[in-house]
C-alpha cells in the first residue's frame, strides 16, 4: 500500500537553485505574473515555483521579511521545513500578507526523527501549531529513512482529516 500511494512531487523552489532569482522574475513578466501549476498525482495543483526558506533567521525578521515581500512580489508558494527554525515567522508572514490563505501553497518537512505511526501525527500537530495554519499544502518526509512506513500512514490520515492536501519524500536519489 505504502508503495502504490507513493508519488515524489517536483518542486521548484528558490533555494533549491533550480530558478534564479531572474528567471522567476522574468516568468513573472512573461507570463502577466502568472506562475505555472504542476498537477500533482492526486490531482491537487501546486505553484511551480516558490520561495525557499532555508537558511532564514527567524530570530532577526529575515524569515517574516523574506516571505511577506515574496508574498507581497506575486509569489504563491513558500517552502519551510521544521528543521529550517522558521515556522513561526512564516505563519506570521502569511497571516500579514492579507492573502486569503487559499491562494498560498505552504510546503513544509518533517525531520526523520519525527517518523512513525502515532509520532508523525503529533509532529504534524505541532507543526501546524508553529505555523499557525489550519492545513498545510504539502508535507514531505525530509529524507527517506527510518520509519517511513509508519510515517506515511499517518500523512495518509492527516490527509484525509484535511490536515494536509498532498504527501511526498524529498531528497530520494532513485526513483520508485
Amino acid at each position: 500500500m505504502f508503495r502504490k500511494l507513493l508519488f515524489i512531487s517536483l518542486t521548484l523552489t528558490l533555494a533549491a537553485g533550480m530558478f534564479t532569482c531572474a528567471d522567476a522574475m522574468d516568468l513573472f513578466s512573461r507570463k502577466n505574473n502568472t506562475v505555472p501549476y504542476i498537477k500533482l498525482n492526486n490531482d491537487v495543483k501546486m505553484p511551480g515555483f516558490g520561495l525557499g526558506t532555508f537558511m532564514l533567521n527567524d530570530d532577526d525578521g529575515e524569515a517574516y521579511n523574506a516571505v511577506l515581500t515574496a508574498l507581497k512580489s506575486g509569489y504563491r508558494h513558500i517552502d519551510t521545513a521544521h528543521a529550517y527554525g522558521n515556522e513561526r515567522s512564516v505563519g506570521r508572514a502569511i497571516k500579514d500578507s492579507g492573502i486569503p490563505r487559499e491562494e498560498i501553497w505552504v510546503t513544509s518537512k518533517l525531520w526523520p526523527n519525527e517518523y512513525g505511526e502515532g509520532i508523525t501525527e503529533k509532529a504534524l500537530d505541532r507543526m501546524l501549531n508553529r505555523l499557525g495554519l489550519d492545513y498545510i499544502d504539502l508535507v514531505y518526509l525530509h529524507q527517506p529513512v527510518g520509519d517511513v512506513e509508519g510515517a506515511w500512514k499517518d500523512l495518509e490520515k492527516a490527509q484525509l482529516s484535511g490536515k494536509i492536501r498532498a504527501i511526498g519524500i524529498s531528497n530520494k536519489r532513485n526513483p520508485i
